[in-house]
Parts: structure tokens; sequence; C-alpha cells
């Protein structure tokens, strides 16, 4: 029973993978409201606060990115449905995404250009997350007698 003694760690992860998903959601309501009363002041906090998810994400109690490298969270996403789990797993792709997007609505200078070029590698991951295991099943090298 290896994970036992760790498992408020694995808990603590599933937690912060839990309130990066509640702000890839929040910032994702954000980006898809046109009201007048949103000024770029709010699309700067959307920016910040979508890379503090991420980071924590990334530096949290997990350390690592991809929720389903966990031992202990894997059996828990069976008992969730399996459109959660697959939006949990993307999470910090979405964050990049999301927050690279409010940071090119929210900044004129050359901030701008780097919140552009977050979008771009939230893009690139979520393009690599569904497309890669896809390829490499298909070129996988028959096995060897």
């Amino acid at each position: 029973m290896g994970h036992t003694e760790s498992l408020p760690a694995y808990t603590n992860a599933l937690n912060v993978l839990l309130a990066g998903e509640a702000v890839a959601i929040g910032l994702g309501l954000l980006l898809v409201c046109w009201y007048p009363l949103i000024d770029r002041g709010v699309y700067r906090i959307g920016f910040f606060l979508g890379l503090a998810a991420f980071a924590g994400i990334l530096f949290g109690p997990g350390g690592q990115w991809d929720s389903r490298s966990h031992p202990v969270l894997f059996p828990s996403f069976l008992q969730l449905s399996l459109i959660h789990a697959t939006f949990l797993a993307m999470t910090p792709y979405l964050l990049l995404l999301e927050s690279g997007i409010a940071g090119y609505r929210g900044f004129s200078s050359w901030m701008r250009y780097a919140s552009l070029a977050l979008a771009v590698l939230g893009t690139f991951g979520l393009l690599a997350a569904f497309l890669l295991p896809r390829w490499l099943r298909r070129h996988q090298s028959p096995p060897s007698r």
C-alpha cells in the first residue's frame, strides 16, 4: 500500500484540478459574454487568474498537469462521467487557451502578442491531446515474434 500514505496529496491534487476546472469554466463564460460592462480590466484579471490556476495545476500538490497519471485519481474517474473526466484532463490546455484570449482582449501593448502565444500553445496542446494518441495507435509497429 504505497499510495495510502500520500492519499491526502492526491486529494489535494484533485481539489486543485477541480478549482482549475472552475476557473476554466468562468473564463469561458467571460469570453462568451459581450456585455458593455466588461472592460479591459476584467479581461486582464481573467488573464492573470487563468495563469495562476495553470501554475497551481503545474506546480501544485500533484506536480503534473495530466491528471490521468495519478494512480489514485484515475480510479476516481470511473465514478465520474466520461465527459467530465475528459474536461478535467483538458483543463490545463483550456486555461492556457482561454487566458491567452482574455489577455489578447485585455492588453494593448506587447502583452497582446505574448497572450496570443499562450493561446496558440493551449491550442496546440489540445490538438496534440486529441490527435497524437490516434496517430500513435495507427503507426504502431506490429509485435515482433
